[in-house]
């Protein structure tokens, strides 16, 4: 049933294509040729290397393995997976992977930028996230991306840019467009989790299947409609509480260290002394 399908429904040969394409890419630019390209640089780290590769991996992951063939048609649970990959663990990871100087060619010309710091604005970026997760989880939509596979691209082909806009606000490599403060990232990610509770519910505490097109699908595992769809529900709840967990975690320690490094020197009498020593 499953692994009876050809190898190109398994594993989609293009992705990978695609995506090593993108990974050379950027190996080039920050590697042999980044002098060359583009000269105002500065080195990356390996820890941005491994990120930016680990975010592509994941895009990999989502679309080019038999995790896409099973989300489209047999589990619900593995299309949720699906997209916490691609809206969730993703976007950060590619951020963080970015140097400044890679995206400045595009995202520094005068007219981008007013676009773009719209775009990522808080407001806008937390509604329109959320927005569209909330609208392609409505049944019509959500079954006819199942259906019409053009539909299921333009549903990744939008969520992947509004997760990156969400997460921008906090992840921004360029100096154009600075973070706000701390205490405001914190704010902004519990706004972020508030959303994407309002969806869990929904989709945790209905008392039927949402989408007949699961209903309808051969069982894999044996696992039913009702549970596949709780089994979605717990993978939305933990992939998002522990991804702003982390977030908020690393957030507030750097707020906590921030606000003791401005505090006033104590008024220790021996401090002034060593002071001076």
């Amino acid at each position: 049933m499953l692994w009876s399908q050809s190898f190109f429904e398994l594993w989609h040969p293009e992705v990978w294509l695609i995506f090593t394409a993108m990974g050379l890419f950027y190996w080039l630019a920050v590697g042999p040729r980044r002098t060359e390209w583009f000269r105002a640089s500065e080195p990356v780290s390996r820890w941005q290397v491994a990120s930016f590769c680990t975010g592509l991996a994941m895009i990999v992951l989502s679309e080019g393995t038999p995790i896409h063939l099973i989300s489209d048609q047999f589990l619900f649970s593995v299309h949720m997976l699906q997209h916490m990959l691609l809206t969730l663990i993703m976007p950060p990871l590619l951020l963080m992977g970015t140097p400044g100087w890679l995206l400045r060619p595009v995202l520094g010309r005068p007219k981008v930028a007013r676009v773009w710091r719209v775009l990522t604005s808080p407001l806008v970026a937390v509604l329109g996230f959320n927005l569209i997760f909330a609208l392609w989880h409505f049944p019509g939509l959500y079954n006819g991306a199942l259906v019409h596979e053009y539909l299921h691209m333009v549903e990744h082909a939008v969520y992947i840019p509004a997760a990156l806009m969400m997460w921008w606000l906090i992840l921004s490599p360029m100096a154009e467009f600075p973070r706000p403060p701390l205490f405001m990232q914190i704010f902004y990610l519990f706004l972020i989790s508030l959303a994407q509770m309002a969806i869990y519910g929904i989709v945790g505490f209905a008392d039927d299947a949402l989408y007949q097109m699961y209903v309808m699908a051969p069982r894999l595992w044996g696992i039913t409609p009702m549970v596949d769809q709780q089994y979605a529900a717990s993978v939305m709840e933990l992939t998002g509480f522990f991804v702003l967990l982390v977030s908020l975690s690393v957030i507030f320690f750097r707020w906590a260290r921030q606000e003791h490094c401005d505090e006033p020197y104590a008024m220790n009498p021996n401090q002034e002394g060593l002071s001076h020593r």
